[in-house]
């Protein structure tokens, strides 16, 4: 080979390459572009090959130099854009889709990358855009598909997510991941049966698929089929014993079973795994007080609290099972009092006071059942009367705590119900018809 050939330079480095030595392909366009400074293809496959390595800045300025010598190198500019998304520089990346596109508009993975770039940055409206600016090009386009599901997921538009993950299923049948965010998006409009077949659909395809398996595991807990509920998830743990969501949501199932004492075994070890995830607190606060150690409840509880985004609420769910074991594990006033208290203060210094209100009205069919006394209800509804009364947030759930508790001592006249306005009134038989 004549030394100063650059042609025979590039095509080594080209099937070196190709062979995946990748160090050894950089060598020979280095040798290509010493003899021809502006050889514009010798610098792009350089910086395929530094890619391949995952030397993201080398990468970028290899691609910087082919596009000096050849501005509209639209592929320079669309690898540039995978490069800076790699280094979690979106909004660069963007751009350098952009100057792809605009150089080929029907650039279809240009498109699918903006796509994503955008969904990075939480910019999801666009991202479907650009996704569906894909998909235009390409309708078979499998992974558009299932990226505008996932932003349109974000955006809470479930019904369009499934149909967006259908069209991506219905392209690759074997898409275990598209099957997996439809059993979310079905789970979050609470199709648990859908969802769980979705999840099942997922393992026959990835049976290591721990995701599926563990959120397989939430639905069959909201289907209160708690047994395998535990079944999945400890699949899920199986298959990833770091994974700390299954650990979470093991706790919650072990909750419901009111195995506290494992409970809190499995939110410890969460923690241990990511200590910045609030569930883990809330339910290891809620597992400390089934096990009547709240003031170590209440210290969980404040991390958990600490954690949640500004703007949000506690979960409903956690100050439902606070609130139902304080009232079901005692019923001695000056331990209610001192509680009640205690959980007033700490969710109002964290702007949660909604949550705990959602969490009384919830509980309103505990105070249904026979086996609680008539005082022991009364009581109840006396001390939130007394603690809350001075708190907007409790205005509507104590009216309907009021109201279920004289419902219940007049028998279940019907006519106590009509005293209210029509949504409040509505809102109280959806909640006495699951005691009914």
């Amino acid at each position: 080979m004549k030394p100063d050939y650059e042609n025979a330079w590039y095509n080594r480095g080209y099937a070196l390459g190709n062979l995946g030595r990748n160090e050894e392909a950089i060598a020979s366009y280095d040798k290509a572009i010493a003899i021809k400074p502006d050889y514009e293809n010798a610098w792009y496959n350089r910086g395929y090959a530094l890619g391949n390595l995952g030397r993201n800045e080398e990468v970028i300025a290899s691609y910087d130099k082919a596009i000096a010598i050849k501005p509209d190198y639209e592929n320079a500019w669309y690898n540039r854009g995978n490069a800076l998304g790699n280094l979690g520089r979106n909004e660069e990346a963007i751009q350098s889709y952009d100057n792809a596109i605009a150089i080929k508009p029907d650039y279809e993975n240009a498109w699918y990358n903006r796509g994503n770039a955008l969904g990075n940055l939480g910019r999801n409206e666009e991202a479907i855009q650009s996704y569906d600016n894909a998909i235009a090009i390409k309708p078979d386009y499998e992974n558009a598909w299932y990226n505008r599901g996932n932003a349109l997921g974000n955006l809470g538009r479930n019904e369009e997510a499934i149909q967006s993950y259908d069209n991506a299923i219905a392209i690759k049948p074997d898409h275990e991941f598209a099957w997996n965010n439809r059993g979310n998006a079905l789970r979050n409009l609470g199709r648990n049966e859908e969802a769980i077949q979705s999840y099942d659909n997922a393992i026959a395809i990835k049976p290591d698929d721990e995701y599926a398996w563990s959120n397989r595991g939430s639905s069959l807990d909201v289907l209160k089929r708690y047994d395998e509920a535990l079944e999945s998830v400890n699949k899920a743990i199986e298959i990833d014993p770091d994974f700390q969501s299954a650990w979470v949501g093991k706790s919650w199932t072990l909750i419901h079973l009111e195995k506290y004492a494992e409970a809190l075994i499995c939110c410890d070890k969460a923690i241990t795994l990511d200590d910045k995830v609030h569930n883990s607190f809330a339910n290891r606060a809620i597992s400390l007080a089934g096990l009547n150690r709240w003031q170590e409840s209440f210290t969980s509880f404040e991390d958990a609290l600490k954690k949640i985004d500004e703007g949000k609420q506690a979960s409903p769910e956690d100050t439902t099972l606070i609130i139902r074991i304080l009232f079901t594990n005692t019923t001695q006033q000056n331990i209610w009092k001192n509680h009640i208290q205690n959980l007033i203060q700490l969710f109002h210094q964290y702007k949660s006071l909604t949550s705990l209100s959602q969490g009384l009205v919830r509980n309103i069919p505990t105070l249904m059942s026979e086996m609680v006394s008539d005082k022991a209800v009364q009581t109840w509804l006396e001390l939130w009367q007394e603690l809350a009364s001075d708190y907007q947030e409790f205005k509507i759930a104590l009216q309907l705590l009021n109201t279920a508790v004289r419902y219940r001592q007049n028998k279940g006249d019907r006519r106590i119900l009509l005293e209210l306005p029509v949504e409040e009134r509505t809102l109280l038989e959806d909640i006495l018809r699951n005691v009914d």
